[in-house]
C-alpha cells in the first residue's frame, strides 16, 4: 500500500476544508489562522488474530489541534472535525488494485484540555483547542 496513514488523515482533513491550513507535528512560525495541526501520537504494534482470512489489524491514536484568533472559530472549527471522525468509515490506499485499499474506521477519544498560551508571547491572543482520535486500519 502506498498512501501512509499520514497521507490518509492529510486527505481526509484537506478534503473537509474545514481550516484553510493543515500542518502536521507542529505549527510552524508566524502561521495563518485559522489552522489545524495533526499527529500520530501513538502507533502500536499490530494485532493478529485468529479470524480466517484476518493477517491482523492496526491502529493508531491521532490528535488534532485547532487554532484561532476568537474562542467561538476554535470551537466551531472542532467540532466540525468532531462531526467528520467521530464514526468516520472508508478506505485508504492507492486503489490501483484491491490488494492496495484497506478499509479503515476512526473514533472519537476525547477533547484534550484547552490549551494555554499564557507563557508564549506570540500566540497569546490564539485560541486552541484539541481532541483525540483512534483509527483502526
Amino acid at each position: 500500500m502506498s498512501e501512509s496513514i499520514k497521507a490518509t488523515i492529510y486527505r481526509i482533513l484537506s478534503s473537509a476544508a474545514i481550516t484553510p491550513y493543515i500542518y502536521h507535528g507542529d505549527l510552524p512560525q508566524n502561521p495563518s489562522y485559522p489552522a489545524t495541526v495533526y499527529d500520530i501520537i501513538s502507533q502500536p504494534a499490530a494485532d493478529l488474530t485468529e479470524d480466517v482470512g484476518v493477517v491482523g489489524f492496526r491502529k493508531a491514536r491521532i490528535q488534532i489541534d485547532v487554532y484561532a484568533q476568537s474562542v467561538g472559530a476554535a470551537e466551531d472549527a472542532m467540532e466540525r472535525y468532531y462531526e467528520l471522525l467521530k464514526s468516520y468509515s472508508g478506505s485508504i490506499g492507492d486503489g490501483a488494485s484491491p490488494e492496495t485499499v484497506i478499509d479503515c474506521d476512526i473514533w472519537d477519544e476525547g477533547a484534550n484540555p484547552d490549551m494555554d498560551f499564557e507563557d508564549e508571547p506570540t500566540l497569546r491572543q490564539i485560541e486552541g483547542r484539541s481532541r483525540d482520535f483512534m483509527i483502526h486500519w
